[in-house]
Parts: C-alpha cells; sequence; structure tokens
C-alpha cells in the first residue's frame, strides 16, 4: 500500500506533484502553507481534503507518511528534521537549505533514521544530455583531469520575481542566482565529474534593487550576479 501523502508548498510545482502522484496511484492527504487562507485555497483547488498553516500539524497527522517540501528552503531543515524524528518519509525539492549548518543537522536526522526514505530533487543529472557528459569525462576522459571548474550566472529574468515581492526577492528566505540557479550549476558539475569540490571561492553582487514592480519601500536583495570557481578533488 502506497504511504498517504502531506505536501508543503502551494505553488505550481504542487499542482503538478499533486495530478502525478495520483496518477500513480497516492493519495493526498494534506497540504500546508504558511498562509491559512492560501492553504485552504490550494485545498479546495486540488480537492485535498486537509490543510493548515502549521507544520507540526500535518507532519503529526497520522494518515501521512510521506511528506513532499515544495516550500521556501529557508523552512525546508525544521520540516526535514521534525518528519524524520516521527518516522515520516522525505522527498524535498531544491535548494535543500540556504547554510552548511542546516544541510548538516537535515543529513544528521537522515542517517539517524536509515530505514526511511530521504530524497533531494535536483533533476538535471537525470537529463540524457548530462549523463551522456558525465560518460565523456569520466570514462573516456574526454577532457582530460578535472582540476578547476568555473561558472557565471547573471540576469533578472533567470530569478522570475514576478509581479509584487516575494520570498523570491529576499536573500534571507531563499532568493538569488546562487541558490536557485547555481544549486543546480553545482549539482551538475559533482555530477558529471563525479568529483567533489576540494574549496570554493566567489563572487555574489546585486546589481538591480528594483524592478517595474517593485519599488520604493521595498526592495530585492537577491544576487542578481553569480560567479564561482570549485577545485575539484
Amino acid at each position: 500500500m502506497l504511504p498517504g501523502v502531506g505536501i508543503f508548498g502551494s505553488g505550481k510545482l504542487v499542482n503538478f506533484l499533486v495530478s502525478s502522484l495520483r496518477e500513480k496511484g497516492f493519495k493526498i492527504v494534506g497540504v500546508w502553507d504558511i498562509n491559512d487562507e492560501v492553504a485552504k485555497e490550494s485545498a479546495e483547488r486540488l480537492s485535498i481534503p486537509f490543510f493548515t498553516s502549521d507544520i507540526d500539524t500535518l507532519v503529526l497527522r497520522k494518515e501521512v507518511q510521506l511528506i513532499v517540501i515544495c516550500c521556501p528552503p529557508h523552512i525546508h531543515s525544521q520540516i526535514v528534521v521534525k518528519s524524520f524524528n516521527v518516522g515520516k518519509h522525505v522527498l524535498s525539492d531544491w535548494p535543500i537549505a540556504l547554510n552548511s549548518q542546516d544541510v548538516r543537522q537535515m543529513v544528521k536526522a537522515a542517517t539517524y533514521y536509515p530505514s526511511l526514505i530521504s530524497v533531494i530533487c535536483q533533476p538535471f543529472r537525470f537529463i540524457r544530455t548530462f549523463q551522456l557528459m558525465r560518460t565523456l569525462v569520466t570514462a573516456e576522459n574526454y577532457v582530460g583531469d578535472v582540476t578547476i571548474v568555473k561558472a557565471e550566472i547573471s540576469g533578472n529574468r533567470l530569478l522570475d520575481l514576478g509581479d509584487r515581492y516575494s520570498v523570491k526577492c529576499d536573500h534571507y528566505m531563499g532568493g538569488g542566482l546562487l541558490t536557485n540557479i547555481g544549486s543546480h550549476f553545482i549539482d551538475i558539475i559533482s555530477f558529471v565529474t563525479d568529483l567533489k569540490a576540494k574549496s570554493v571561492h566567489g563572487i555574489l553582487r546585486t546589481y538591480s534593487r528594483e524592478t517595474d514592480h517593485i519599488s520604493m519601500f521595498r526592495r530585492t536583495t537577491v544576487d542578481t550576479f553569480c560567479n564561482f570557481q570549485m577545485e575539484m578533488d
């Protein structure tokens, strides 16, 4: 019997996930959003029987055995750790967290409960092109020994800040190029080379603090330029 699913989040990705999970036979038990009205609207629109704006209420719900996390990354850690502590499986969207301390807490919790499934969604490594690149780099030595990889990302359009101020505009809540785009670069680099970063240095800059829709009293604090180098080992 497939586990009941509790979903954290209410964006476009949740719409897709609910449809896909139901096609595979999963039952969606409940949905969470930090805003109770948004959670209610999502539940009604997606025909989900239960909604809440309290993390513990959904995590502790008896019918929920699998937690799916699609909410802003600054609260991923507390959801993941609480879920493992009460015996729930976890599937988390990227980026997994905003700092190494939160990541260590989640890894420690996952390691402590090895019978539970813990998955971070980094989908690009499953694209055929990157799998071919991995074969060329690791098995056929196509580019020789990889020691340093450099990446540069820039542009407001990649961030999709929207027409109103949100967590996407706030560096401390999970916005920015490094968090949202760079995390995929780092995963692909590690996957293609089959190496880990020994040292990293880079530059983050916010060159545009206003948009056509965000100005005056509120300004974006996210990085709109990201440049980093990874020394591989």
